[in-house]
């Protein structure tokens, strides 16, 4: 349940302010910090960039599709 409960924060995060939002990166990673969430879970640029554009934007299209 701990580790779902991460990745579910960590992607509604992504979601809602680097997505709807339109929030860069560098401010992901540093409210990521703020909240101690970087010690849980990887978080370089790099894959927060890949997340929202790949994972997130994939997710939400065949939810669509659904």
């Amino acid at each position: 349940m701990g580790y779902s409960w991460l990745v579910r924060r960590g992607i509604a995060v992504v979601y809602h302010f680097g997505i709807k939002h339109g929030v860069g990166t560098e401010s992901l990673l540093a409210f990521f910090k703020a909240i101690h969430l970087d010690t849980h879970m990887g978080s370089s640029a790099t894959a927060v960039r890949r997340l929202k554009h790949h994972r997130v934007e994939a997710a939400i299209v065949e939810y669509g599709r659904a």
